[in-house]
This record gives structure tokens, sequence and C-alpha cells, in this order.
């Protein structure tokens, strides 16, 4: 496989976590969803949590839309690092 073909493929899905991202951001759980896989893992670091599926992800952003809804954007989620590969993402964000 050749280095472009991997950039892009990395630079694609740190694109879709970008997107996720904002979504969340907009309380936008489809908006969300969109950037999943059917079969997608989400796990968080801090709690040890893992979110399998899209019934899982779908239950996990509604619960996070609730406790954020009233926040305004610019105090939500800010990346603070992204990394991704073939078939994966990671991405750090601070939260106020």
């Amino acid at each position: 496989m050749s280095e472009k073909t991997i950039t892009n493929s990395s630079q694609a899905n740190m694109d879709l976590i970008r997107a996720w991202v904002d979504a969340v951001n907009r309380d936008d759980i489809e908006g969300e969803l969109a950037c999943w896989q059917p079969d997608g893992e989400f796990y968080i670091v801090p709690t040890a949590t893992t979110y399998k599926g899209i019934a899982a992800i779908r239950q996990a952003g509604t619960q996070s839309a609730a406790a954020i809804g009233s926040q305004p954007i610019q105090g939500r989620k800010h990346i603070t690092h992204l990394d991704a590969g073939e078939e994966w993402a990671c991405v750090e964000y601070d939260t106020q």
C-alpha cells in the first residue's frame, strides 16, 4: 500500500472525527450516528466504558445531549489531539 493511500485514509478518518465532534456540539444525534459504522465501537478512556453498535452509541449520544444541552457550544468539546489510521481514529478533547 502506498504512503499516499494511508495518508488519505487517515485524513478521511480525522475529518470524520471532526464532523462527529461538531455533531456532538450541536446535539445532533443523527449527525453523530452518521459518522459510525453499524458495528462501531466507542471507547471512553476516563471511564473505561465501551459502547458497541449503533443502538448503544445512540443511547450514549442521547445521554450526553441531555447532560450538556443547556451549555453554549463554545463551552463544549474542543479537540486537543487527533490521530487516525486506516481503520481507527482517536480524539482527545477538553470540555468546560
